[in-house]
């Protein structure tokens, strides 16, 4: 039973995964079954675990609908990550031009920060100031 009871615990966690984005827990049924093509029913009892044993062809349903919902968060990702590499070189740029990079350095502060979150740029807004 520990493989019925593993499925069961992929297909709830799956499906609170594509639901992520809804409000309350009907919304984020309505938005699972929308995106899994599969019945709110039956997305309400794999989320509550009421199915004992759940079918492959919804398995592979929701499988399916998480890899397509991953590879849309990565392709959104990755396009977030190009505009703000595009960002931040246009304003090295600027700042590089400009005769006082203090001016620029209160514009710039965000943008670093947020490149710094996301990895792009690994060096200090302290840092730069030293060049």
């Amino acid at each position: 039973m520990q493989r019925v009871e593993a499925i069961r615990k992929e297909m709830s966690s799956g499906v609170r995964l594509l639901g992520a984005s809804g409000r309350n827990a009907d919304e984020e049924n309505a938005i699972a079954a929308r995106l899994s093509g599969l019945s709110v029913t039956v997305i309400e009892r794999l989320r509550w675990k009421k199915i004992k044993r759940i079918p492959a062809d919804i398995t592979d349903a929701i499988r399916d609908a998480i890899d397509a919902y991953n590879a849309i968060t990565e392709a959104r990702a990755r396009h977030e990550r190009d505009i703000l590499a595009a960002q931040l070189a246009s304003f090295v740029g600027l700042s590089d031009q400009s005769g006082d990079p203090e001016f620029y350095r209160a514009r710039l502060a965000p943008v670093l920060d947020q490149a710094r979150r996301v990895g792009i740029s690994d060096r200090s807004l302290a840092e730069d100031g030293e060049r």
